[in-house]
């Protein structure tokens, strides 16, 4: 389950509408529903109409929904949307690996960064899986 501030800032920022609007809506309603992890990666899928860019998604996430969260993530990338995450979480990223479906098309790049001691240069090292 979200916080209703947490959807109600997903929306404003994706929608552009007042903020104080989209958290009352959602509290008006929130006694009569929740909102699943799926229902919310529909609405994301709706809203967004550029890059996904989600630094740490598993941080404040109970870690049973991380499963949902990957798959929805997946879905949305099936549909068109592109999706880019910061994430030091091994468990985050051993569930891409284990249910991603090459042949839905899907598709995973790592990249890490790391500093040159010797130059103090920025280097990427990236790899598909």
């Amino acid at each position: 389950m979200l916080e209703s501030a947490n959807i109600a800032k997903a929306y404003v920022e994706a929608s552009g509408t007042d903020a104080d609007h989209a958290k009352g809506i959602l509290d008006k309603y929130s006694k009569q529903f929740t909102l699943s992890i799926e229902d919310f990666g529909n609405q994301v899928n709706e809203w967004l109409s550029g890059p996904l860019l989600w630094d740490e998604p598993e941080s404040n996430l109970n870690p049973k929904l991380m499963r949902q969260l990957v798959e929805v993530l997946l879905e949305l990338s099936r549909n068109g949307q592109q999706i880019i995450l910061a994430t030091h979480d091994y468990v985050l990223l051993k569930w891409f690996d284990l249910l991603m479906d090459k042949g839905k098309g899907d598709q995973v790049r790592f990249h890490v960064l790391s500093r040159d001691r010797a130059t103090g240069h920025v280097r990427r090292d990236s790899m598909d899986d």
